[in-house]
């Protein structure tokens, strides 16, 4: 039996010949797989740029490390958005973060004539 080290150069090139021909026969298993394969790379390609981009990388921010997202616990469980009123009370009493604002998010249709 040859080991792998052993085997010459043109046995690459014979192997791949010899996928072909087997794929030849059953072309339907063919396709099936090469399928199952791209979609096996596309979904992993999408997921890693996903995770990429939303954990790996930094924000585009001076101290980002330094942002925090502050929510309020209402009485009845789970977490919502601070009130303006919470936001004005918690920015004038702050004795722990350098600057505080305050952003919510808005959907606003623009129209302008011509």
């Amino acid at each position: 039996m040859m080991a792998a080290a052993d085997r010459i150069p043109g046995s690459f090139a014979q192997d791949v010949r010899f996928a072909g021909r087997l794929l030849a026969k059953s072309p339907g298993f063919a396709c099936a797989a090469s399928l199952i394969l791209a979609l096996g790379i596309a979904g992993n390609t999408a997921l890693f740029s996903l995770v990429d981009c939303l954990l790996l990388r930094p924000v585009p921010y001076p101290d980002s490390d330094r942002l925090v997202v502050v929510w309020s616990r209402p009485p009845k469980g789970g977490v919502s958005n601070v009130s303006a009123g919470n936001f004005l009370d918690l920015r004038d009493r702050n004795r722990v973060f350098e600057h505080m604002s305050a952003a919510t998010p808005a959907q606003f249709n623009v129209s302008v004539e011509g």
